[in-house]
């Protein structure tokens, strides 16, 4: 390459352009100044009441904002949106940096640091990030105007937004291959794989005629570009400020199947005060930045069962609601039902799908039980049976109000059996069996807990059931009466501190989260391990064998072992061990697994309106083909025992199926 070449390779400042510069200036402060002022109302709308966000364990954090916010972790597991959105990501990124780039290069180092071989790079990266960003915004565009999801809202408002991106985008490469045609044309070549084709629009013009149009483009993108920036926080795209990086960064470092607790309980209730939120003024300052941060990309919308099933509930709407309250200013206005209907709160069975699927790491459900427990504080709308749940634990230890004398009978004969012994102090056991209330009371559940046991005794394991064992108090949280689940806390702690054991063994997934993980926050710390767990120790270990003749079989992953919790495999291996059957599985499992219905205290309660949940998930089991059911949760089981189920279809425990196949 000739050196006359050589020294044209770099680049030109302000081209045509060097008196326009002060506009840039100009337009730069109001479009800094609006943003600054957005962040400014916003923060004092987050902060309302005084209480301010903390900023502790500044590494980790920094994680979360790489891993979920520049690696678009949970973004891209959808594939055209993934798609979609890495290359809007990458595209936007890459033309901040060149901007960046040209701007160091201009104020700091006098043109120097672009010239030669670094800008023929510098001007293919920007190039090609420039076309990805065009990429992106067409597919934003066809996903809405071809409707390819069909629950995300779309208005004029989300048009103008991705139109105005193209128009910067197009004359942006459009002043690319006016300044190509005016002095780059005979050697930039394919280092402008878009700008070079673009120019042979303008070969031949006259420099007049160049400059003129120049000039006018370059105005009208600077003019799109900067007021863009500066209406951002007003649109959808404030999220890339507010959601994609003040939330990413100020997220839960709690995991979210701890739940909330309230610190100060006692002391709200003797102050008279309400226990969760009834309106915005008793909401913290983590649920409004999550209100702020939802961008509506309906993901929580289309996973949660209770939309699905025809419910009056959508995360999505309740979180958009409640953003409405609070920029409308209504700190003391009720909640429910003036902006979020009553029966949209209590259809929510907290399954988590919503809070698995948000990209920027909201937490749906605590905004929904944080509702539920301003609606029983505050005598709100409750639905009759829920009251009766709490009264029932607190009067006689269990939900469903029966007395203690009927599940001491099968206790005695479990002890009898020689499947368990009595907990005696002093003594040490490999395991506690908390068997939870369901599988306390109900017949048919009993035969997988003495399933359970009968595997056990047969790993040679030293089991031990409680002769007072009481509700852990999960249905009483789910339903918004945080007081009655803290009193079960400390009832159920002081009792299991009495014992020693290696660990407390549990086969509801409810009571398994309450224990391990909901407790924590009241500073309850237990050992507790789900019966899939364990189950999967002694099959891994070999110390049992299975043998199943050609039975197949589908399984179901209960929300609270599976998506709160992370057993997904476990129960996966130990059917696989079983020779003979074979493993079906519904389109929908493991963390993507539709749920039963069940949670959130529905076992108790429904919410009338559409079809059962478990119904829809029953469907799904059928399709598979399976002759077999296998559940892990004494809630799923009794759901789906209330479905009507086709001849010889079974639902069975996974403890009662591999009780059945020992050899």
């Amino acid at each position: 390459m000739s050196m006359m070449f050589q020294e044209l390779q770099k680049v030109v400042h302000f081209l045509y352009v060097e008196d326009l510069k002060i506009l840039v200036y100009a337009l730069a402060a109001v479009a800094v100044a609006a943003i600054l002022h957005d962040l400014y109302r916003r923060w004092r709308l987050w902060t309302h009441g005084g209480e301010r966000p903390r900023l502790d364990r500044p590494l980790t954090r920094m994680g979360r904002l790489l891993l979920y916010g520049l690696l678009q972790l949970r973004v891209v597991a959808e594939a055209y949106a993934g798609l979609m959105h890495l290359a809007l990501l990458v595209g936007f990124l890459g033309l901040g940096l060149a901007t960046v780039t040209r701007s160091v290069d201009y104020y700091l180092f006098h043109g120097s640091i672009l010239t030669g071989s670094r800008y023929l790079y510098f001007k293919l990266m920007a190039d090609i990030a420039g076309f990805l960003a065009v990429v992106g915004v067409l597919m934003a565009l066809a996903r809405r105007a071809l409707g390819l999801k069909e629950e995300l809202p779309t208005g004029l408002g989300d048009y103008l937004i991705l139109l105005d991106l193209l128009a910067i985008l197009i004359t942006g490469f459009l002043l690319e291959g006016l300044m190509t045609a005016a002095i780059r044309r005979p050697w930039i070549g394919l280092w402008t794989p878009v700008g070079t084709p673009i120019s042979s629009l303008f070969a031949g013009w006259p420099e007049a005629s160049i400059r003129a149009l120049y000039r006018s483009l370059w105005v009208l993108h600077l003019l799109l570009a900067m007021g863009t920036m500066a209406l951002m926080p007003y649109t959808k795209l404030s999220h890339l400020l507010v959601g994609g990086f003040l939330n990413l960064l100020l997220s839960r470092l709690e995991e979210p199947n701890a739940f909330k607790p309230l610190p100060d309980i006692y002391r709200i209730v003797e102050e008279g005060g309400t226990l969760g939120v009834s309106k915005l003024s008793e909401a913290d300052w983590r649920e409004r930045l999550d209100y702020d941060s939802c961008v509506e990309c309906a993901r929580c919308h289309e996973a949660c069962p209770a939309r699905m099933s025809g419910k009056p509930l959508s995360p999505m709407e309740v979180m958009t609601a409640l953003r409405g309250a609070m920029y409308g200013g209504l700190w003391e206005e009720a909640l429910t039902p003036e902006r979020v209907e009553a029966r949209a709160v209590w259809s929510c069975v907290t399954c988590g799908a919503c809070v698995a699927e948000c990209p920027l790491l909201l937490n749906q459900v605590e905004t929904i039980i944080d509702l539920r427990r301003g609606l029983y504080a505050s005598g709100g709308e409750v639905p009759r049976e829920i009251q009766e749940l709490s009264y029932n634990i607190m009067s006689r230890g269990n939900p469903y109000g029966f007395p203690s004398r009927e599940r001491e009978g099968w206790l005695r004969s479990l002890v009898d059996e020689d499947l368990a012994e009595w907990a005696v102090e002093g003594e040490e056991y490999d395991y506690l069996y908390w068997m939870g209330c369901a599988v306390a009371y109900d017949p048919e559940l009993r035969r997988g807990a003495e399933a359970l046991l009968r595997v056990l005794k047969r790993a040679g394991l030293r089991v031990a059931i409680l002769e007072g064992e009481v509700c852990c108090g999960e249905p009483a949280r789910k339903v918004g009466d945080e007081l009655m689940f803290l009193e079960s806390a400390k009832m159920v702690s002081e009792l299991l501190s009495r014992y020693r054991f290696r660990g407390i063994l549990t086969s509801c997934p409810h009571c398994y989260n309450a224990l391990k993980n909901e407790y924590r926050g009241y500073g309850y710390a237990l050992q507790v391990e789900s019966h899939v767990e364990a189950l999967h120790e002694i099959v891994s270990r070999g110390l049992i064998r299975l043998k199943a003749e050609g039975l197949k079989v589908t399984y179901h992953d209960p929300c609270y072992l599976s998506r709160w919790n992370g057993v997904v495999e476990e129960p996966r291996d130990i059917l696989k061990a079983v020779e003979g059957l074979r493993l079906l599985e519904m389109p929908r499992n493991g963390l993507k697994a539709l749920c039963c219905g069940g949670g959130g205290g529905q076992a108790f309660y429904e919410v009338e309106g559409g079809e059962r949940i478990s119904a829809l998930r029953l469907r799904e089991a059928l399709e598979t083909g399976a002759e077999a059911l296998i559940v892990a949760c004494p809630h799923c089981h009794s759901m789906f025992r209330g479905e009507e189920l086709p001849e010889g279809f079974k639902v069975m425990e996974i403890a009662e199926l591999i009780s059945t196949a020992l050899e």
